[in-house]
């Protein structure tokens, strides 16, 4: 594996996509907020005399019933369904502001491209945010063409772009770090377990549509709590540190080193097979700091187990390892206290027989 020197753990905290951590829920969730209040808005505008009533009941009422359709299905939100209500939203907002005849139902009509800023900074990849932005500029350029031709069009566009822009990176900007520090682990910076399933739920969408092995390496710092109770909690926090910069300088970009808790952590090796993983595992037990180790375990996905079987499965192997290390320790001690008693007992016999010898021969000679 071509390993890149210096991996940090910021670097891969952010690799892992805003949809990654935005389940669908979420995503249904706010589209149904915005389509609701968007249409609730225009439904309120019925009453302006100059607007078009028939079509701003029909509009506002289809924003309505996309709302309540987002509600209702939101557990089956998919991102694709996240993109075409994206996309949808523009042209219904130009047909309301032109449906408002030039007075204050366009007015109220055109504050809702606010929304659409909004709504895209909190769910979509950043691409299809600014496709989604652009095309609110041209349908808002149409609209007000037709509603407020009088009305210089680079002054509308200045506008547009000035309202939404701002919205747009200030809400991206919050958001970032608001999921960055969800994400986060806060004393090591790594990605923590919320980050870590999201990532690994990445890879395995990754990897299958590449064709690329997908590997797990779980770490465990051996007589941690050990440290802890003999050397204090701030000695213990230190040794998590080295451990975990060490760790990320053996990785490669595309990985992710998590820390799930504790002094337990783990690895996502996409395009990583068994022998690679292991190989991978190796290199981490030998960057261990100075007077600690640690016990690694690896595993493959096989293409067809679930992610919960891919990480029981790297647990056991954990497990083993661990297992096997203690034994081997308990058989040292063994085999150095056995080595200890028969030196006792030679340095022993020296003693005996180099006493008297009629003391060995009549123990009452010894007190004649």
């Amino acid at each position: 594996m071509d390993l890149a020197v210096g991996g940090t753990s910021d670097r891969n905290v952010t690799g892992i996509t805003r949809s990654a951590l935005t389940g669908p829920a979420e995503r249904g969730l706010l589209a149904g907020a915005f389509y609701l209040a968007g249409g609730g808005l225009i439904l309120l505008t019925v009453v302006d005399p100059r607007g078009e009533l028939g079509w701003l009941v029909a509009l506002g009422s289809t924003g309505v019933v996309v709302g309540l359709a987002s509600l209702l299905l939101r557990r089956w939100f998919v991102y694709a369904a996240t993109v075409v209500t994206s996309f949808a939203g523009p042209p219904l907002i130009a047909a309301a502001t032109v449906a408002g005849g030039g007075g204050w139902a366009s007015a109220i009509a055109g504050v809702l491209y606010t929304f659409v800023a909004v709504h895209t900074a909190l769910v979509l990849r950043r691409w299809h945010a600014v496709l989604v932005l652009s095309w609110g500029a041209v349908t808002a350029w149409i609209a007000a063409e037709l509603t407020f031709p009088e009305v210089p069009a680079p002054l509308l566009l200045a506008t547009y772009v000035l309202t939404s822009g701002t919205l747009f990176a200030v809400t991206s900007w919050l958001v970032q770090k608001v999921q960055q520090q969800a994400a986060t682990d806060p004393l090591t910076g790594l990605a923590n377990r919320l980050a870590f399933e999201a990532a690994l739920e990445h890879a395995r969408a990754t990897v299958t549509r590449t064709d690329e092995p997908l590997s797990l390496v779980m770490l465990d710092l051996d007589r941690f709590k050990q440290i802890n109770d003999t050397q204090g909690h701030a000695a213990g926090d230190a040794v998590l540190l080295a451990a975990s910069r060490a760790w990320g300088e053996q990785l490669r970009g595309r990985d992710v080193l998590a820390r799930l808790g504790g002094d337990e952590f783990a690895v996502i090796l996409p395009g990583a097979d068994d022998a690679a993983a292991r190989d991978v595992a190796r290199r981490l037990r030998e960057v261990m700091p100075e007077g600690t180790s640690c016990s690694t375990g690896a595993a493959t996905w096989d293409g067809a187990q679930t992610l919960t079987g891919l990480v029981q499965a790297a647990d056991r192997a954990l497990y083993a390892a661990k297992a096997q290390r203690s034994f081997r320790a308990s058989a040292d001690a063994t085999a150095g206290a056995d080595a200890t008693a028969s030196a006792d007992a030679t340095a022993s016999a020296d003693a005996t027989a180099g006493a008297d010898p009629a003391a060995r021969t009549d123990p009452s000679a010894s007190e004649r």
